[in-house]
This record gives C-alpha cells, sequence and structure tokens, in this order.
C-alpha cells in the first residue's frame, strides 16, 4: 500500500492527558514510518496503513475508549494555515528515498 498522511485528532474526555498517556500514543504511533505532533491533541501521521488499523492499534491503550479520536487520511498537497517551522519543514520533508 502506498504512504500517505493521516490526521489523528484525539478528545481528550473530561481529563487533562498526562505524560505518560501521551507517551502511550506515541509509542503506537512509532509503528509508522513518521509522525508529528502538531498540537497538544493532534499528530500527523506518514504511513503505509490505513486508518482501520491505527484505529485497531490505538484502542489497545486501556484508556483510550474512553476518548473520542478521529483517523482520518489528508491530502497534504492543498494546505495552508498557521504552524511553526518545524511543522512546516515536517510536512515538506522530501519523502521520495
Amino acid at each position: 500500500m502506498a504512504s500517505r498522511f493521516l490526521h489523528l485528532g484525539i478528545n481528550f474526555k473530561g481529563i487533562q492527558p498526562t505524560s505518560s498517556m501521551i507517551d502511550e500514543v506515541e509509542t503506537i504511533l512509532n509503528k509508522a514510518k513518521d509522525w508529528f505532533r502538531y498540537a497538544p491533541n493532534c499528530w500527523l501521521i506518514y504511513t503505509g496503513r490505513d486508518p482501520k488499523t491505527w484505529h485497531e492499534r490505538l484502542k489497545q491503550i486501556p484508556w483510550m475508549p474512553d476518548q473520542s479520536y478521529l483517523i482520518c487520511e489528508v491530502d497534504i498537497s492543498n494546505k495552508s494555515g498557521w504552524l511553526a517551522r518545524s511543522a512546516w519543514d515536517w510536512i515538506n520533508k522530501d519523502r521520495s528515498g
């Protein structure tokens, strides 16, 4: 399957996520080719896997079923916004090799 960008947004319902919770999410995301956290509850993922695969992985985190989250494909070729330079550098880096 060709690699593509996915977006992961987590709505931490009624809780302030701890650093260990974020670490649990990012441990799962380490299975991707690359990922970038651009907001407290939002990540971009560069992967060859589909959103369903990521859902199956993330729902294994014990506290995740109590949260709301969305994983969807992103057309990164059509973009605009205000992000830190590090985010734009990550988005625009060469992934052809």
